[in-house]
This record gives C-alpha cells, structure tokens and sequence, in this order.
C-alpha cells in the first residue's frame, strides 16, 4: 500500500509541476508561479502542524483510544485533502492549455509530438537539467537530514530540557521560512532578476550560517535563533528550483523542435527519492558510528555527534549543490527568453 501510494503521489506531483508550463509561456508568470508553489511547500508545514494531531486524536476517540486507527485516519484524511486540492487545480487551469482546436483557429502548426526515444535524449543531452536534478536531490536531502536530526538535537546537543520546546520551534521555524519566501522581490532585485543567482544565494547564506552556529556553539536560544536565520535566508532555493526546471524544459524543447517539456518537468519527481535515500544512508551511517542506543546510560559523545550531523553536513550539501551548478548550468533570462522567441516562431 505505501508503495502503490507513492506511485500515485508521484505522478500527481509530477504533474502538478507541469501545469505552469501549460497556463503559460510568459517567464515573469512562470517565475511567479515557481516562487507561488515554493511558498506552499514551505506553507505544509505550518497546516500540517496545527491540524495533523486534532485529527489523529479525533479519529483515535472513535477506536476507543487506538492511536494506531488515528494516525491511519490521519493518512486518510490528508489524501481526501490532495484529492480535493489536485480537482480544484483542475478546475481552476480549465482552458489554459492549449488544444489542437484553438492551434487550427489560430493558425498555427499541430503541437510537435514526441517519442519517449527523442525525450530521453532530449533529457540526456541537457546539462542544465542534470544540474538541477543533483540541486533538487541535495534539497531534499538536507531538509530531510535536518527534520531527521531535530529530535537528537534537542534531545542531547542542546541544554538539558530542551525537548520540551521542540513542537514549539518546528512551528516558529516553519513559519519563518514561509515569510522568507515573500523576501523574493528583494533578492531578485539584488540580483538583477536572475533566477540561478537566487538560487545560489539561499545555499550559500545557509551554509554560511550554518558553519556560524557550529563554530560559535552558542547556548540554546542563540542557536535556535541561528538556524532560523539559517533557513530564512534559505527560502530563494524552494522558491526558484521549479522555475530553474522550466528553463531546463525550455532548453529541451528548443534543442529537440519536440514539446517535451511534460517528460522534462516529470524528471522532478526522481531527484527527490534520490534524496531521501541518500538521507536514510547518512542518518543510519551516523547513528552507527557512534554506536547510539536510545536507552544508554553514557550519552557525551552523542552532543557533538549530532552538532556535527545538523549543521557540518547541510554545508556539504550545499557544496556539492552550487559546485554542480555553476559547473553544468549554462542558462540565464536572456538566453531562455530567446529560446522560448525560436520556439513561438517555429509554431508559427
């Protein structure tokens, strides 16, 4: 059932990250719609907090208490939510695609179609595309990593105690990610617009940040308000992958003359099961190394151990992220203006 579930979730969300290359071809409103969809993935956790235990709890009253029958509700009613969510979409984008009947009244060229021989090598021969696979695939591994890490750095890096104030911290800390996003407008302008520069940016200022906090190992309130900064700062990397990915798209269907841009933006899916088991590697890595136990009597060389584990590693991530980037992505506004300029006249 978990298996099939993800299948499912998989090709919905794949989907979900092609819409906006089908409402529209104007890159302002795509970049619009990529910062738009960073800021609900930032959002989830803010709703998920305040509603994820009041349906666990009500749907374990109905059992009789079984907890077990009320996070299975809780599973249950969050799919009814992204079935509810996905048909709203649907409803909401009706027209925006554009149809074989609207090019004939138009007058434009049947939509080049295309195999899934020529969108492999579309996909194979896009340099851009592999570097914002690794990016998204260093994304989700951190994020993972530090949600994975949270409990044990509460629970022995931080001063005796500090357990007790985690649920409060994972809601302010999600909350302050999300109002980063609606900083956007102020690091584009910093950076002239571009996109990538932004992107950049939000791994750099967190890696930065980040080596700050360990380096300092300020007592508990400082370190908490460190790694908030951390992750303000970070927002222009959920913000901007998507609509880095649409350029990679764009790349595609101007080097190949085929529309494959549905199987580029559907390669987004796949970098982020990549990162989750890249994720699970390091979290099980760390954990036996230094041999923890959650019922042992000695516990002081867990401390630094999961120090090292939330702030050292997130900074590798990073690294391997931008080295990547700057390394394989080739494309800047001008170029992907350009591009789209051919392809609109290829149509025509």
């Amino acid at each position: 059932g978990f298996v099939l579930s993800h299948i499912v979730w998989s090709i919905g969300e794949a989907a979900w990250n092609s819409i906006p290359l089908a409402m529209t071809d104007d890159l302002e409103q795509r970049a619009a719609l990529s910062v738009w969809g960073g800021r609900g993935s930032m959002a989830n956790t803010i709703v998920f907090g305040f509603v994820a235990m009041p349906i666990v709890n009500a749907v374990a009253g109905m059992f009789g208490g079984n907890m077990v029958m009320g996070y299975c509700g809780l599973g249950i009613v969050m799919c009814l939510f992204y079935w509810f969510g996905f048909w709203l979409l649907f409803f909401m984008t009706k027209g925006c695609e554009e149809t074989a009947t609207d090019r004939k009244a138009s007058g434009r060229q049947e939509k080049q179609k295309s195999n899934l021989g020529a969108a492999l090598k579309g996909a194979i021969t896009n340099p851009n595309l592999f570097a914002m696979m690794i990016g998204v695939a260093c994304t989700y591994c951190n994020a993972m990593i530090l949600s994975g890490t949270m409990f044990y750095l509460f629970s022995y890096s931080l001063a005796a105690g500090a357990i007790a104030f985690m649920g409060t911290f994972i809601s302010v800390n999600s909350l302050m990610k999300f109002l980063g996003s609606f900083l956007m407008p102020i690091w584009l302008k910093l950076f002239k617009g571009s996109k990538r520069a932004c992107y950049l940016f939000g791994f750099i200022a967190q890696a930065v940040v980040y080596a700050i906090a360990y380096l300092l190992n300020l007592p508990t309130m400082g370190t908490l308000a460190l790694i908030v900064v951390g992750n303000i700062l970070a927002a222009p990397i959920m913000s901007m992958q998507l609509g880095l990915y649409f350029d990679c798209a764009t790349y595609s269907e101007w080097k190949t003359g085929k529309d494959i841009k549905g199987f580029i933006m559907s390669l987004t899916v796949m970098p982020i099961k990549i990162g989750i088991v890249i994720k699970n590697f390091i979290m099980s890595a760390v954990l036996v190394a230094i041999g923890y136990s959650a019922t042992a009597a000695d516990t002081a060389a867990y401390g630094n151990a999961f120090r090292m584990t939330f702030f050292l590693i997130p900074i590798v991530i990073a690294a391997v992220a931008v080295l990547t980037n700057l390394l394989l992505y080739r494309l800047n506004e001008a170029k992907v203006a350009q591009m789209q300029q051919e392809i609109e006249a290829r149509k025509g």
